[in-house]
């Protein structure tokens, strides 16, 4: 008798390869040279002005470092309900709620003191500070212009060392799930963009990232995929096989911790 394995599911049309550093990377909130983000792949599927690329480097044989770059293009004011998320599957085991080994970091009116991490409870979310800022994870934001826009508004950079020991994703084979929102409340018409467009609270829905061993290439080809384990840069390769995407429609409340 065969025995039926439920996939966990990702967002169709929503995914993100996430290339090994070549230009260099700075978290200070902006482009620090103008090429900075340009050995980064953008996420397919993002909404309409939103950008999200993401790059890895290895500052050492023992540490995998992953930089996310975050433009919102319509957000040029500063206000305390402004927030970004960024949401977290390690081991990439959906699940309709959030699950012990899933994260939710929640920066709040584009400042510092408006940072709050969150680790699921298999219901929800509660407040997790075993992590140590500067070092673990950093953020910075700017409102500024960059290569992608001119004109001026909030360009974010997270930095999450993959190799602490909640945040390794090498037991998933570094195929990871992450999900990216930002609110403008100036604008609080044009309600949360999501990437994918569902719940922070439905872990089974979010987006795949894909960790690749090599630089970003200058035309598509068959790619290759590093197991990044947490002692070492890379322990093995193997062939590109994303897993089956399913696209689920949310019913949970986007932008809102439960």
């Amino acid at each position: 008798m065969l025995q039926a394995t439920l996939a966990n599911a990702t967002y169709a049309g929503c995914e993100i390869s996430n290339y090994l550093d070549s230009n260099g990377v700075t978290e200070d909130g902006k482009w620090t040279t103008a090429a900075e983000w340009t050995d980064a792949a953008t996420a397919t599927g993002l909404p309409a002005g939103v950008i999200v690329r993401e790059k890895w480097t290895y500052p050492d044989t023992a540490r995998i470092i992953v930089h996310t770059l975050i433009e919102f293009f319509t957000d040029s004011t500063n206000d305390t309900g402004d927030f970004f998320q960024f949401c977290f599957d390690p081991q990439a085991n959906g699940g309709s709620a959030p699950q012990t080994d899933d994260f939710l970091i929640n920066y709040t009116g584009n400042r510092r003191s408006g940072l709050t991490v969150y680790k699921g409870t298999g219901s929800g979310w509660a407040a997790w500070t075993s992590y140590v800022y500067g070092s673990e994870l950093v953020i910075a934001e700017t409102k500024t212009s960059s290569p992608l826009n001119s004109a001026e508004h909030f360009v974010f950079e997270l930095m999450m060392d993959r190799t602490k020991a909640e945040w390794d994703a090498s037991g998933a084979g570094y195929l990871p799930d992450i999900r990216v929102a930002v609110y403008d409340a100036s604008n609080a018409a044009a309600g949360v963009k999501a990437w994918p467009p569902t719940s922070e609270n439905n872990p089974g829905t979010w987006a795949l990232e894909t960790g690749v061993y090599g630089n970003i290439p200058e035309s598509s080809t068959i790619l290759t995929v590093v197991l990044l384990s947490s002692v070492a840069v890379a322990v093995g390769f193997y062939s590109l096989r994303k897993r089956p995407k399913t696209a689920i429609r949310s019913t949970g409340k986007i932008g809102e911790i439960n």
